[in-house]
């Protein structure tokens, strides 16, 4: 989670650099995010890269070129609408909603850093009626892989 974290945010902070001058005006959470990035250190980025490397290397040796994973979504049920912040501060709920939905994605965050193709599907209903989902996991260049078996029935 820490590697996922500092290429993240450093990536939004590098995306949003050009705007620089008016982060002031962006939801506080997506500043934070930034501000955050801003802070990753080159040796950091580097770190991360190679867990990431590390990581596509593991799942590539238990995918192997036929086999697909099949995880919850989220690692939680759904948090709901969250908290809305707008420009301004952000308030400690709002910080603490972040931080539960980063920890409850751990599973999409493994893929998008291995860089295997992943999609969720609907996999039923919580007791309040909320969707949850199933994200199915190919072999790195299994895109087509993923999305056959994603549409080949309806999961629910």
């Amino acid at each position: 989670m820490d590697a996922f974290e500092a290429v993240y945010n450093a990536d939004i902070a590098q995306a949003l650099r050009p705007m620089r001058a008016t982060w002031h005006e962006l939801e506080a959470s997506l500043r934070w995010l930034a501000e955050l990035g801003e802070q990753v250190t080159a040796e950091q980025i580097m770190a991360a890269h190679h867990q990431r490397y590390a990581l596509a290397r593991a799942f590539d040796a238990l995918l192997g070129v036929r086999n697909v994973l099949l995880t919850p979504t989220l690692n939680m049920l759904p948090p709901g609408p969250g908290v809305r912040t707008g420009p301004g501060e952000i308030d400690r709920e709002a910080l603490a909603m972040l931080e539960d939905e980063m920890a409850g994605a751990a599973n999409t965050m493994h893929f998008n850093m291995s860089a295997h193709p992943a999609i969720s599907v609907p996999m039923g209903h919580d007791p309040a009626g909320v969707p949850m989902g199933l994200q199915i996991v190919a072999p790195r260049w299994g895109d087509a892989f993923a999305f056959g078996l994603a549409v080949y029935r309806d999961w629910e």
